[in-house]
């Protein structure tokens, strides 16, 4: 598998959106940063995901 680079500043970013979130629920916080963190594997694995293919002759 591809590697994931998570820069410092998008950690922070996770941190912070989790502290936030659990202030009223830990649960969906650690649901939303397992979420995340299974975006990244599945974008390293796939990293074409999401890009469109444009023909070289759309005739």
């Amino acid at each position: 598998m591809p590697a994931i680079l998570i820069t410092p500043a998008a950690e922070e970013d996770l941190i912070n959106i989790w502290l936030y979130i659990a202030r009223n629920n830990e649960a969906a916080a650690n649901r939303v940063y397992e979420s995340a963190e299974n975006t990244f594997k599945l974008l390293a694995d796939s990293p074409r995901m999401g890009h469109r293919t444009i023909p070289d002759d759309p005739a």
